[in-house]
């Protein structure tokens, strides 16, 4: 249905004037109404109870929430240096014991900024609650939770080429090799490293420049990047390579890894990150009291030979097996 031309302009007119007369009334520009008050006095009030609103209410809890976030950020750091104290570092823990200390320290983490707040508000001594209560659930929270970070079981893996830079695919591939060493010797599972998601958001804040931007990569990264164990290989040539396990941020075990098999410009790359990914369960399994380990009649080095002789054939398995102490029988399998 269509409006005629003059009734669409009485009603832009009609809003137009409305609009206008509601402005005026706002500003005071109109009459006393009965009551003997204006509207704009109206107004007035309304904007002092806002003000009042936002100056006893808002103001308040927003510094509470900011207090309490600031706290939350604080008890998370100190949790985290508390992975790097030598005595903590490096501790001998079942990961069952790890990860309840874990449970129980992030949630004291999230609990004391709050009990402290509300405890702190309502006290009439505000440092003397402050001291009471705060500070025991403080060293409570950040003392578990640092130990439970500290013997978490989580790897990341980083691998060095010949030229000195960092493979990234290769340090994918080191980790896999690990996961299957778990999976097929010791019947376990392994935690890797972080989400890609996280790692390509500390990359992309690196390299943007802004100084704000990598503080908060930092921080993002200290937090939530929690990976004590690191396998770091760095190949020397194609036959050999130099395993270092790092928890921590310590170097704790360093094996060198050679093939003794084929020349130094061959490509055996795999192969030798699948040596050092049965020297880094061996490590991590040695420092754990819940450790699976392998079976103490053969050592990591006799498992990763047999491991390097189910993918080879001829001479090559012939020396991998004679290295790990076991002898071909003539139907290509092998015994002790």
């Amino acid at each position: 249905m269509s409006t005629a031309p003059g009734t669409r302009r009485w009603t832009r007119a009609t809003i137009a004037t409305s609009a206008a007369g509601g402005v005026l009334a706002l500003s005071g520009c109109v009459a006393v109404t009965d009551d003997g008050t204006r509207l704009s006095d109206w107004t007035t009030s309304v904007g002092a109870g806002w003000d009042r609103f936002v100056t006893e209410v808002l103001a308040p809890v927003g510094n509470a929430l900011f207090a309490i976030l600031v706290a939350w950020l604080a008890l998370a750091v100190v949790a985290r240096l508390i992975t790097l104290i030598p005595g903590i570092r490096n501790l001998r823990m079942a990961r069952r014991t790890g990860a309840v200390l874990r449970a129980i320290g992030w949630t004291l983490l999230v609990l004391t900024p709050i009990i402290t707040v509300l405890t702190t508000a309502f006290a009439e001594d505000n440092f003397f609650t402050w001291l009471i209560v705060s500070t025991p659930l403080a060293y409570a929270a950040v003392g578990t939770l640092g130990v439970g970070l500290a013997t978490r079981s989580r790897l990341d893996a980083k691998v060095i080429t010949t030229d000195g830079e960092a493979n990234e695919a290769w340090s994918i591939d080191a980790l896999l090799q690990v996961r299957k060493v778990y999976s097929e010797e010791l019947r376990g599972h392994m935690q890797q490293s972080g989400s890609a998601d996280l790692s390509e958001f500390i990359t992309l804040a690196d390299r943007s420049g802004s100084g704000i931007a990598s503080a908060i990569a930092w921080v993002v990264q200290v937090l939530f990047n929690a990976t004590p164990w690191l396998l770091q290989v760095t190949i020397l040539d194609g036959r050999s390579a130099v395993a270092t396990m790092r928890r921590n941020g310590v170097a704790i075990g360093e094996r060198e890894l050679d093939l003794a098999w084929g020349d130094a410009d061959a490509d055996q790359h795999r192969r030798l990150l699948a040596f050092a990914a049965v020297f880094a369960a061996a490590e991590m399994e040695s420092r754990y009291r819940d450790g699976r380990g392998f079976d103490r009649s053969e050592g990591w080095e006799a498992v990763a030979m047999r491991r390097l002789a189910r993918s080879a054939k001829g001479d090559e398995r012939g020396h991998y097996l004679a290295r790990a102490g076991v002898a071909a029988t003539p139907t290509g399998r092998w015994r002790r």
